[in-house]
């Protein structure tokens, strides 16, 4: 009976994934034809990659996800002309993805921004867990709320709060500090990418522990 299901099952799960695909092509063309109304509206555009972190309303939003203003994966690029958005903003995100990624992404949201345009983003600093590590010490409890439990492994070793920030259950591919994430921008042509103090209307009122907080400038 499994060996007759089998080519059932196959069919089925294509035909699903061909069903999803053109409903993802359908959404993108609906997203493109949103960014032409809002570039028609004249306004500025504050745009955030990823779904809604920022604390004020007149951010759009950017994801592959439903509840999202526009749904596109941002890995494949933005879907705005070049020199088009006033302020780009992105929550933790950055580390999600690979160093090509990576690279790729920030070109992007240079493009994208005016001159004199601003990315405002956080990401975990790995410095001082890797520095507790040197020291030999821990540098987080496991026991501490502000610990995300499902990315905690506790073997006994202190090469698990390492884990922890360079991993986070799988969720995370690059480790940043506060030198390569000015260097990773100029790369990409920002000048100049500056450590900032949290902002509450973006970041939130509770800044939360070993994260870098960062804006990277578009030369006017």
């Amino acid at each position: 009976m499994t060996a007759l299901l089998r080519p059932f099952l196959f069919a089925k799960a294509l035909y699903l994934d061909r069903k999803q695909r053109k409903r993802i092509e359908q959404l993108e063309t609906e997203t493109l034809a949103k960014v032409e109304e809002v570039l028609d509206e004249n306004v500025p555009i504050h745009l955030e990659l990823g779904h809604r972190h920022a604390q004020t309303q007149d951010w759009l939003t950017l994801d592959q996800n439903l509840a999202c203003d526009f749904f596109w994966d941002y890995r494949n690029g933005i879907p705005f002309p070049s020199d088009s958005i006033d302020r780009l903003f992105c929550h933790r995100n950055l580390q999600q993805l690979s160093g090509q990624q990576l690279d790729f992404i920030l070109k992007e949201c240079f493009r994208s921004l005016k001159p004199g345009g601003a990315f405002f983003f956080s990401v975990p600093d790995a410095e001082p867990f890797l520095r507790a590590y040197v020291e030999r010490r821990s540098h987080v409890d496991a026991n501490n709320e502000a610990v995300w439990k499902p990315g905690w492994h506790e073997t006994g070793s202190r090469i698990d709060q390492v884990t922890y920030v360079a991993y986070c259950n799988g969720n995370a591919q690059f480790m940043f500090d506060r030198e390569n994430v000015i260097h990773l921008c100029e790369k990409a042509g920002f000048r100049p990418t500056e450590l900032r103090s949290p902002d509450p209307q973006m970041d939130g009122v509770s800044p939360a522990a070993n994260i870098l907080y960062v804006v990277a400038r578009k030369p006017a």
